[in-house]
């Protein structure tokens, strides 16, 4: 049950943060990049579950590119953009670099984690999420 309501609020907060008015233009479909499996019960799990969650909340897609480990992700984030998700979640601390690149690049925005300095408005979101046992 504990798990569930962390779930939750993981979801809300994803929610809110990245689908709210700063990505103001209509989303149909939202990505999430993660470099392990989604079934790892940690950090992989949390992001996808949440960004699947999320999803639902907001009545959009949502795409899991899992399992993609830490090196060049450019050919993922390209591939899923021109796909036509709306927004790029980038769930992995290696992945702050490549991922705003591709958004100026392709003008579709990204959402990195704990990078707060890495903020443009429209194009790159930054967000923290913690996994705690119960």
């Amino acid at each position: 049950m504990l798990k569930l309501l962390k779930c939750s609020v993981s979801a809300i907060i994803l929610s809110s943060v990245l689908l709210g008015g700063a990505l103001a233009g209509e989303v149909k479909s939202i990505a999430i990049l993660t470099p392990e499996e989604g079934t790892d019960y940690g950090w992989n799990q949390q992001g996808i579950d949440a960004a699947k969650a999320a999803g639902k909340a907001a009545g959009v897609e949502v795409v899991v590119a899992q399992g993609l480990g830490y090196g060049d992700v450019r050919p993922t984030l390209r591939e899923l953009a021109s796909d036509g998700a709306s927004l790029l979640i980038a769930h992995a601390s290696g992945y702050n670099t490549s991922a705003p690149e591709i958004a100026k690049e392709l003008k579709v925005p990204v959402a990195i984690v704990d990078t707060p300095n890495g903020l443009e408005k429209g194009l790159v979101a930054d967000y923290t999420l913690s996994g705690h046992q119960g």
